[in-house]
């Protein structure tokens, strides 16, 4: 079972990452449920799928899920799991009252800024086509790496990038 852990940077004071718990389910599986069309689930989740996710999620010491949190209110989620020494960014969505407000970008920054410290320089993810978020993770410093028929695979471009210190 992993441990909790927070992450925080004095570069982006207003956002704080901290590891989802058991309490954060119902609001996870709502962020998804109505974000589905851009994921490759598009079927809702129900509370025991969400239950049974945990259940392995707490066993796979490899997969991250943060829930981000803005001036000290919950405004989103991001994971990350490493697998074959890269890791693979995931389940990126902001709460709809703090969509286009720059927290998932400060977010997705402050996690990026982890991964590279801690794990790898090696940084992924996968986006459905016709995703608007495309444009999010190209602002974000991911550039196309493959085009992969339904999806495309982005790579994190470490050149357009300034990590920041994380305490």
């Amino acid at each position: 079972m992993k441990g909790a852990l927070t992450l925080e940077s004095p570069a982006e004071p207003r956002v704080r990452l901290r590891s989802a718990g058991p309490g954060d389910l119902e609001r996870l599986r709502s962020w998804k449920n109505g974000a589905k069309e851009s994921f490759f689930h598009k079927g809702d989740i129900n509370e025991l799928m969400q239950r049974a996710w945990f259940a392995g999620y707490l066993e796979r010491a490899d997969d991250f899920m943060f829930i981000v949190e803005c001036e000290g209110r919950d405004a989103g989620c991001l994971g990350f799991r490493l697998h074959d020494d890269a890791a693979d960014i995931y389940n990126v969505i902001a709460a709809p009252e703090k969509r286009g407000q720059g927290v998932m970008t400060a977010a997705l920054r402050l996690l990026c800024s982890h991964i590279g410290a801690r794990h790898t320089k090696s940084i992924g993810c996968a986006v459905i086509k016709g995703n608007p978020a495309l444009r999010f993770y190209e602002c974000c410093g991911f550039r196309l790496s493959a085009d992969r028929g339904d999806h495309d695979r982005l790579a994190f471009d470490w050149n357009a990038f300034r990590p920041v210190d994380i305490r």
